[in-house]
Formats: C-alpha cells, structure tokens, sequence
C-alpha cells in the first residue's frame, strides 16, 4: 500500500521514496562522522581481525560469511570487549544498544522484558497528590 513520502510528499512503498531515502543517508552518514573520526583506529581493526580469526562464525546466527566486529564496551581493549556477528546480525542489533541488551544474543535480547511502568503511577487518580 503506498503512503506519501514524508519528506516530498510523492506516493512510495515505504516511509520514504528512494531519493529521499539517499539524501537522508548522505545527511546521516555525514553527522555520524567517518569510522575514524567515531574511534575506528588501527588497534580496532586488529582487535576485530583478530576476533574473527579466533570465532570464526556469528555469535547471534552461526553464518560463517561477512563477519564483523561489535564491541560490547568502547573503547574495546581486549577481545572479551569484541563480538563477532554476522552483517547482518550487526545491523539488526542497531547502532547502540542499552546496556541490559549489550553483548546479548538476538534470542537473549527478545527474553529481556521491557521497563515497566510503576503501578503506584498508574493508580493514582488525575489531580490527586498522595
């Protein structure tokens, strides 16, 4: 079902259509910095390098092709601070994650609840102080 494009308007499939997609990914790419400006230096690569030598499948689906290196904490040091996952699983994880899901595989993450309003909150009536 197509809906307008939320940037020009034009009917599209998705939230965007493809030219706005491509301008909002230059916008991004462009705010987030290049890899070494984020950090990305020649001891990562080699710490990442030497995590895929050493785990040579992803930790979240087990694919052995287009492996990556996610790190748990920043700035990693060790290959305990390195997760080695899949593209593709590196990218369903998200660009950060909150510390309860960091490190967790994709079944580990879907099992962790999620923060949960007080029920003291929920109880109290619009306008009372108690």
């Amino acid at each position: 079902m197509n809906r307008p494009c939320i940037d020009c308007g034009e009917a599209t499939d998705g939230t965007r259509c493809p030219d706005c997609t491509v301008a909002e990914q230059t916008r991004t790419d462009r705010h987030r910095g290049t890899p070494t400006e984020r950090g990305y230096d020649a001891r990562w690569y080699r710490l990442s390098a030497r995590a895929r030598r050493a785990q040579p499948f992803c930790a979240d689906c087990g694919a052995t092709e287009d492996l990556t290196g996610d790190h748990k904490r920043w700035p990693a040091r060790t290959l305990d601070d390195v997760d080695v996952v899949c593209r593709s699983c590196n990218s369903a994880r998200g660009p950060s994650r909150s510390v309860a899901n960091r490190g967790n595989t994709r079944a580990e993450r879907a099992s962790v609840p999620a923060p949960q309003a007080s029920s003291r909150l929920l109880s109290v009536p619009f306008g009372d102080s108690t």
